[in-house]
C-alpha cells in the first residue's frame, strides 16, 4: 500500500500528515514495516529526485521520531521547517475572520478587544493545538451565539462560555480549568 502511494505522488507532492504516529514506541510491526519502505523509496531511481515528501506533525513528536525511527530516515530529511506555535494575538485575529467570514458573524469592537484576553486562555492550556482549537472554539461561540436572541451577534458573553467549555473539554476540568477551593468540614 505504502508503495502505492509513492507512485501516485511521483512527480507531485506527498503530504504525510502526523508523520510522528510512523513511530510506534510499542514497536507494532505495520509502522515499522511502512516506515522501512519509505526510506528504501526513497533512494530508488524510481522515486529519488522524481517527488517532494513532506513529513508534517507537532514538533516533539517529530523529532522523537526521526530520532527513533529507521536512521536512514532522519538522513534522508533535508530541511526541517519549524513554525512556532500561535500567540493569543494571532488567534484571536484568525477567531475574528472565522466568525466574520466562515461564521458569518458579526463582531463588536468591543468583542474584537476581549478576544486576545481569551485567547491568551486558550494558548496556555497544555496540549494547545492551535489552528484546530480556534477551529473548535469558534464552533462553540457560534453555537453559544444561535441559543441566543440576537443568533447573528457575538457578545462576550458566548465567548466567555464557549472559551470555559473549550479549556474545559481540554483539560478535562470543570469551570474552565480553574482550580476550585475545597470547602473545609467543621467538626460538631
Amino acid at each position: 500500500k505504502t508503495r502505492d502511494i509513492f507512485e501516485s505522488a511521483r512527480g507531485a507532492v506527498l503530504f504525510v500528515d502526523e508523520a510522528y504516529r510512523l513511530w510506534d514506541p510499542h514497536g507494532r510491526s505495520y509502522f515499522q514495516e511502512a516506515t522501512d519502505e519509505i526510506v528504501s523509496m526513497l533512494t530508488e531511481d524510481e522515486f529519488k529526485g522524481k517527488m517532494v515528501v513532506i513529513f508534517a506533525g507537532y514538533s516533539k513528536p517529530m523529532r522523537e521520531m526521526l530520532d527513533n525511527v529507521n536512521p536512514g530516515l532522519k538522513s534522508r530529511v533535508s530541511e526541517i521547517i519549524d513554525f512556532p506555535d500561535f500567540d493569543a494575538k494571532s488567534s484571536a485575529e484568525l477567531a475574528e475572520l472565522m466568525l466574520q467570514k466562515r461564521k458569518r458573524l458579526q463582531v463588536s469592537d468591543e468583542v474584537k478587544a476581549a478576544l486576545p484576553t481569551y485567547t491568551e486562555k486558550l494558548v496556555s492550556t497544555p496540549n494547545y493545538a492551535n489552528g484546530r482549537d480556534v477551529d473548535n472554539w469558534v464552533k462553540r461561540i457560534a453555537s453559544e451565539c444561535a441559543r441566543r436572541d440576537h443568533p447573528s451577534v457575538v457578545d462576550v458573553e458566548a465567548v466567555q462560555v464557549a472559551t470555559d467549555k473549550m479549556i474545559e473539554h481540554m483539560t478535562g476540568k470543570k469551570g474552565g480549568g480553574k482550580k476550585k477551593k475545597k470547602k473545609k468540614k467543621q467538626l460538631a
